[in-house]
């Protein structure tokens, strides 16, 4: 948290970028000063860049490799040279080191599941089971796992028991059952039959979770006050320690004025049906692109408001993060998305989601 607060930028840099790249530098520019352009439009242009912090104003840099440049102070141009030399003497060590493992025949150790999330899923896995007739299948989707891990943690449910782990105190699994038609069969199981019990600590991040949900612009439309009832009931349920902890957080959502004001507008867009034009920042190819979207829903995850919408320029659904959306106009034609096309599955974050593809 201390590392997302924004101090007083105390002085300032001058950086050459390349045309038409490292827009997010430009953005926080004091100053852009155009320079010359060869026959092809191509060239440099100064930049007045205010900065708090040496490590953190040349990772900035340095990740637009050769398309900007620092030009001062030279103490900055300095770490900026030492970065870089860190980076090509590391990449060297990884090749060689690997170069040395093929020549040896040495695989690369790979890294299996942890037992404390296999334990998790067990300790949920068998109340799920007992008392329902559910398949392999089914409880590979439910918990997110494939079909194959989900045997693999039945045979080892198999092996565990009450202590003495004669056949009558360990827990039967028909494993047979499970491989060839996927009916999950457990029994000798009581021990495990009720549902986990949250921690200390997870209750308090669900109450606090409630509390950030309920300062969000986007739950002021949930009626009746059910976030407010829910967190009663759960501050009720978990006792008076968790809800003390709970306290000790404090909630605060800042939004930035301009992503407001292009949130609102996406709303406004959503409730009337229409299509969008936007001017945006891609953060992974450093372009700005324009392009007609067809909005589905506002999302906020990891920490960031997106529009999700139907993009017409990569015929897909994608997702737009507001705070790089540069101008935002309401076109006159009503938003239209192609029959089939659903909204992204974010249960596992954005980063999960298919974006491989150039936004």
């Amino acid at each position: 948290m201390v590392s997302q607060q924004s101090a007083v930028p105390e002085r300032t840099a001058t950086l050459r970028v390349r045309t038409e790249a490292a827009h997010d530098l430009r953005r926080l520019a004091l100053r852009v000063v155009p320079g010359e352009r060869d026959s092809t439009g191509d060239g440099w242009d100064t930049l007045t860049l205010p900065y708090t912090s040496t490590t953190g104003l040349v990772r900035q840099v340095a990740s637009h490799g050769s398309r900007a440049v620092v030009v001062e102070p030279e103490q900055v141009r300095a770490a900026m040279a030492d970065h870089l030399a860190g980076v090509v003497e590391g990449s060297a060590v990884a090749e060689e080191g690997d170069a040395t493992m093929e020549r040896e025949g040495v695989e690369a150790p790979a890294r299996g599941p942890r037992s404390a999330d296999q334990l998790r899923r067990l300790l949920m896995l068998v109340p799920y089971a007992l008392g329902r007739d559910v398949r392999v299948p089914e409880v590979a989707r439910h918990f997110g796992l494939s079909e194959k891990q989900v045997v693999s943690d039945l045979s080892l449910l198999w092996m565990c028991g009450l202590p003495g782990y004669t056949p009558g105190d360990l827990i039967d699994v028909d494993l047979d059952a499970a491989r060839e038609t996927g009916e999950i069969i457990i029994a000798n199981a009581d021990t495990l039959a009720q549902p986990l019990r949250l921690t200390a600590d997870e209750a308090a991040s669900l109450v606090v979770g409630l509390s950030l949900l309920e300062a969000l612009p986007e739950a002021q439309g949930i009626e009746g006050g059910a976030l407010t009832r829910v967190g009663e009931k759960l501050r009720t349920a978990a006792g008076a320690a968790v809800s003390d902890l709970a306290d000790a957080v404090q909630v605060r959502v800042e939004v930035d004025e301009q992503v407001a004001r292009t949130q609102r507008r996406c709303a406004e867009a959503l409730n009337g049906g229409q299509r969008l034009h936007l001017r945006y920042l891609s953060g992974y190819l450093d372009q700005v692109t324009e392009r007609d979207v067809d909005p589905m829903g506002l999302v906020v995850q990891d920490g960031q408001t997106f529009l999700e919408g139907y993009c017409h320029l990569r015929e897909a659904v994608r997702l737009f993060r507001l705070d790089r959306v540069l101008e935002l106009t309401l076109l006159p034609f009503a938003a239209q998305v192609p029959e089939g096309v659903a909204r992204r599955d974010l249960s596992a974050g954005s980063s999960s989601a298919p974006s491989a593809t150039p936004w």
